[in-house]
């Protein structure tokens, strides 16, 4: 009985995170944060091997390639990243102490934006999420599609960017941000800066999402049940342009729930 439990347990969080879209197939074992309560894939480890919280590190190195975590506008206070990062170093590692997730804060520790394409061809990156994107983000992502022959070899995810949104749209996998309504549009910045009391989870799970894609998505049909797994039970819908009433491909919107997180 008790091994049929396990079993279950297993398989029912194996499949909340599996990315058929990956190139590679990797035997990996579920780890459930206590902090988070998320669950997060650990690679490298054998079926039978038991993951606990002090071990996970040791999981995630910097040779195995960095995932770079921007925070720009709405993300960058310091209550909000030091938490972010707590987790992430107790989860992957901080690539300043040889872990796999390189933080960037916007505008703290680059005055502009334009530098961060320097640093992300300096370094082994393997994914990029980019959280509030900053005016001019996009330009970024454009010259390196350039230098990459037109796709970047490795994933890009923007999270509620205040970014141009068409920019966004043609250099990242995909777009995810709040839903607004028509009356909100004058005041999108403001809107967009307050963000929801889910952020936080949805931020871990998107990062747990990346590092175990060994390529970028594919903006196709399969796209959108991706974002769902990432965001969990809160319902994703394709966002759908007001004047042409053509829904993007990899654009996304989700409800703003009650209550917000600084």
């Amino acid at each position: 009985m008790g091994i049929n439990r396990k079993f279950l347990t297993f398989a029912i969080f194996a499949a909340l995170f599996s990315i058929t879209a990956c190139k590679k197939e990797t035997k990996m074992k579920t780890y459930v944060s206590s902090a988070e309560t998320l669950n997060i894939k650990v690679r490298d480890t054998k079926p039978d091997q038991t993951v606990s919280a002090k071990d996970v590190k040791s999981h995630g190195h910097a040779e195995d390639g960095e995932i770079c975590v921007l925070f720009g506008y709405g993300f960058n206070s310091e209550n909000f990243y030091s938490q972010i990062i707590r987790n992430l170093d107790t989860l992957y590692g901080l690539e300043e102490n040889d872990g796999m997730i390189l933080p960037l804060i916007f505008p703290d520790e680059m005055k502009k934006i334009s530098s961060l394409r320097e640093t992300l061809n300096a370094r082994n990156i393997r994914g990029v999420v980019i959280l509030g994107a900053p005016e001019g983000t996009n330009y970024v992502f454009a010259r390196l599609q350039d230098e990459y022959d037109g796709k970047i070899p490795y994933p890009v995810f923007s999270l509620f960017p205040q970014d141009d949104i068409l920019g966004q749209e043609s250099t990242c996998d995909f777009v995810l941000e709040y839903e607004r309504k028509v009356e909100e549009e004058s005041m999108e910045e403001q809107i967009l800066q307050q963000i929801d009391s889910d952020a936080s989870e949805i931020i871990m799970r998107t990062i747990a999402f990346i590092i175990n894609c060994e390529e970028p998505l594919a903006p196709d049909s399969s796209l959108h049940g991706f974002v769902q797994k990432i965001v969990g039970n809160r319902k994703v819908n394709r966002y759908m342009d007001s004047e042409t009433l053509i829904p993007s491909s990899n654009h996304f919107v989700i409800e703003r729930t009650e209550g917000s997180e600084s």
